[in-house]
């Protein structure tokens, strides 16, 4: 079992670390007031509820990228060599997932700095009203 708080290691290095391992298993995340839990078969993310019945890929990974970057909270993963997920459930690549989440991250802390507020109304300019 690999277990510790997302301060030590964030989400995004472990994933990492379980793709790169090519590991299968359940990985249980306790995030605030949040549980969750997802799969991994071979290193790549099962786009699965609890219950193992199947999610849309793309409503799934969205999920996900609102979790990758909290920065308090633990997890833990347990390995299983033989955890029987159904071949039909859709898998995603845990590293494709991990440069988009990235590059999410990167294009908020960019708009961060252009909007001091993100409560700001910004409204298109009136260029006949300036004539």
């Amino acid at each position: 079992m690999i277990k510790g708080s997302v301060e030590a290691l964030d989400l995004v290095k472990l994933l990492q670390l379980l793709h790169d391992g090519g590991l299968t298993g359940r990985l249980r995340l306790a995030l605030g007031g949040r549980r969750c839990q997802f799969l991994l078969h071979e290193g790549n993310l099962v786009a699965c509820d609890a219950s193992l019945a199947p999610i849309d890929p793309k409503v799934f990974e969205e999920s996900l990228y609102d979790l990758l970057f909290t920065t308090q909270g633990f997890y833990a993963f347990r390995p299983k060599r033989k955890l029987k997920i159904d071949d039909s459930l859709p898998r995603l690549n845990t590293r494709s997932v991990l440069v988009e989440a990235s590059t999410r991250k990167d294009e908020w802390e960019r708009a961060a700095t252009l909007f001091p507020s993100f409560k700001a109304l910004i409204l298109p300019r009136d260029r006949k009203a300036e004539a």
